[in-house]
């Protein structure tokens, strides 16, 4: 009966201390919204910045979600409620992590962005939407208001049609490190586009559509800038390898079970015997 108590204890303790990390990983994301506009002088400062570099630099811990005004006039209304919401004004760029820190000017988020960011890695930043503060993991894409794109890493996805789409699916994805379009249901593989930014634009040589929605990426082997290396044709080929997924977790905590209890039975026959 000790045997088995020990083990009981032994595997508890070891779900706990997976949903503590897997808890911490959720924490960890910092997220912001970012108005801007192509063909503003001042956006082409930031634009490089805060859609491009960052992101690469953070990897999976920022996720900037962008309304571009100029090309998107609809997302300008947007902007309109978010000030009503925030009071963040309304010129561009602007970037906004919550109620307490909304940047506005080129001058200003080139000089904070990184502080702001790096002041919020320990606990993460809720997504700050007009409806109130979302955790990313718990955002739902198909209320984003207008058109938007997020960008988390060397991924961006674009919003091109009002169609719904899983969240759930679309978060691991940009979570992925490898994306295999035949393990999505509903995924077709389709030629990338350059994603415009203010004075310059970002390329990638990776894409699938996923019903309204656009899906990006630069492999690991392509330069991180906007210019990427000639690659062959998307492959479906691909095994899609997620972070943290819940079945790896929990593949993790059975194998730590098994492994304890042969080592608690093994210790238990060796007591008995010199007994």
């Amino acid at each position: 009966m000790n045997f088995w108590r020990k083990v009981g204890k032994v595997t508890i303790l070891l779900i706990l201390l997976q949903n503590v990390v897997a808890g911490m990983e959720e924490k960890n994301v910092v997220c912001a919204v970012y108005f801007t506009g192509i063909g503003c002088p001042h956006c082409a400062k930031t634009d490089p910045i805060v859609l491009g570099s960052l992101p690469l630099t953070y990897n999976n811990s920022l996720v900037i979600i962008e309304y571009e005004i100029y090309q998107q006039p609809e997302n300008a209304k947007i902007m309109a409620e978010y000030n009503s919401r925030y009071s963040s004004g309304l010129g561009i760029p602007q970037l906004i992590f919550d109620e307490e820190e909304c940047i506005l000017g080129d001058l200003p988020i080139l000089e904070n962005i990184k502080k702001c960011v790096e002041k919020r890695l320990k606990s993460g930043n809720p997504c700050p939407l007009l409806t109130g503060s979302v955790p990313f993991f718990n955002l739902n894409f198909n209320q984003l208001p207008g058109k938007p794109k997020i960008w988390i890493g060397n991924k961006v996805v674009v919003r091109k049609e009002e169609k719904a789409v899983s969240s759930s699916i679309l978060r691991k994805i940009l979570l992925s490190d490898r994306v295999d379009a035949k393990s999505i249901p509903g995924a077709t593989v389709v030629t990338p586009e350059a994603i415009p930014l203010s004075g310059s634009s970002v390329e990638f040589n990776r894409a699938i559509k996923l019903n309204g929605w656009m899906i990006e990426w630069r492999d690991k082997e392509s330069k991180t800038g906007g210019e990427v290396r000639k690659s062959e044709a998307p492959s479906t080929k691909t095994k899609i390898s997620t972070h943290s997924s819940p079945t790896t977790q929990w593949k993790s905590v059975l194998i730590l079970v098994v492994v304890v209890t042969l080592v608690l039975l093994v210790t238990s026959r060796k007591g008995k015997n010199r007994r």
